[in-house]
């Protein structure tokens, strides 16, 4: 399965708390399932942050994509009440836009605090490349599933239409992953 995500939209954040736990337990840990994570970069906040969450070892990705979703409405207020001056200096979203946003958000010191070099954290934030092709990856998902909306989510290969919450996200999986009813011999049906 894929979930579509913003670091920077709110049932994204939810839906971390309250589904990602579950699939966790239920059909990640099991095996029954794998779960791709691909940001949905709908600003220059979103840019940053995802590339924090790729930033590291990638056995460490969930950790990170948790710690940034669970603490949304830390950074994010900070984001929202920073003055506008200080917005547009991040709407940017170049390197040094970049640099700014993670510092004065707190984002780096997240990972930092987590055992990553400040240096380590530094030159994710600086890496053009890895920018441009998270942006690039976003368009060539929105070419390929249309994700009007995060978090959205993809099965098999299809974008599950209307499916943006757990709550919505639940009975899909369950039909999907439900044991086969057992029959006993000789009964009929």
């Amino acid at each position: 399965m894929i979930e579509f995500v913003s670091y920077t939209c709110g049932h994204c954040a939810h839906f971390t708390a309250q589904g990602e736990p579950a699939l966790e337990l239920a059909l990640l840990m099991p095996g029954k399932m794998a779960l791709e994570v691909r940001p949905v970069i709908r600003n220059a906040i979103d840019l940053t942050v995802s590339l924090l969450a790729a930033c590291g070892d990638p056995a460490g990705f969930k950790d990170r994509h948790r710690a940034f979703m669970l603490s949304q409405d830390e950074w994010l207020g900070k984001a929202r009440n920073a003055p506008q001056s200080q917005q547009a200096i991040w709407a940017r979203g170049d390197k040094a836009a970049r640099m700014n946003a993670a510092s004065a958000l707190g984002l780096g010191k997240m990972l930092t605090t987590r055992g990553q070099s400040a240096g380590e954290v530094n030159a994710c934030l600086m890496d053009d490349a890895a920018a441009q092709k998270l942006v690039e990856n976003g368009r060539a998902d929105y070419a390929e599933f249309a994700v009007s909306g995060t978090p959205s989510f993809a099965l098999d290969g299809t974008l599950l239409d209307q499916v943006h919450s757990w709550d919505a996200l639940y009975p899909v999986l369950s039909a999907r992953f439900a044991a086969p009813a057992e029959t006993t011999p000789g009964a009929p049906g």
